[in-house]
């Protein structure tokens, strides 16, 4: 989180793109950005292979509701891979966790 933390002068002057390169700030955004997909990647393929497998060791998560959904043929709107990640992402931020499981519930009773 080195990378967020400070100000630099790209922040200041974002349309000049050249600064983001000469202080390197460009390509320490884009291998952060890298490990993140990296992370976000290996947590879906490891829920795949369990539902392919068709373990079922624990109750379904989040990330097992979303997959299905992903399935979903009859639903009014799509669910992308993308889509996916970025909720895995940002679901812990925005959402309090003694509220998780009845959003949870929720989404897995319709």
């Amino acid at each position: 989180m080195e990378v967020s933390g400070g100000f630099t002068v790209c922040d200041v002057f974002p349309s000049l793109t050249w600064l983001q390169v000469l202080s390197g700030m460009r390509a320490k955004i884009e291998k952060m950005h890298h490990k993140v997909d990296q992370m976000l990647e290996s947590i879906i393929d490891v829920h795949k292979v369990s539902r392919e497998r068709a373990e079922k060791t624990e109750e379904e998560d989040l990330v097992d509701v979303l997959l299905k959904l992903q399935q979903c043929e009859d639903l009014e709107f799509s669910v992308t891979h993308e889509n996916v990640k970025a909720v895995i992402l940002f679901f812990p931020i925005y959402i309090p966790k003694h509220s998780t499981k009845l959003i949870l519930d929720t989404f897995t009773d319709h």
